[in-house]
């Protein structure tokens, strides 16, 4: 099994900087398989201070790209 985090994005909501979006591009690959790429998104809190110490964090799902014929 092979997971690679191809890109990461991470937002905040303004001036909270407790609170972010972690958006995850992932790469997936079981054996000589295919792999399968998809997008993970989590919500995480850290605590106030640094360095920054992830308090929380939640996973909001995943998005996988699909093609419609």
């Amino acid at each position: 099994v092979q997971n690679t985090v191809q890109d990461l994005a991470v937002y905040t909501k303004g001036t909270d900087t407790d609170h972010y979006l972690v958006v995850a591009r992932v790469s997936l690959q079981v054996g000589e398989g295919i792999d399968s790429v998809y997008t993970q998104v989590y919500q995480v809190t850290v605590a106030p201070g640094e360095p920054y110490i992830i308090k929380n964090i939640a996973s909001l799902g995943s998005i996988a790209p699909f093609e419609l014929e």
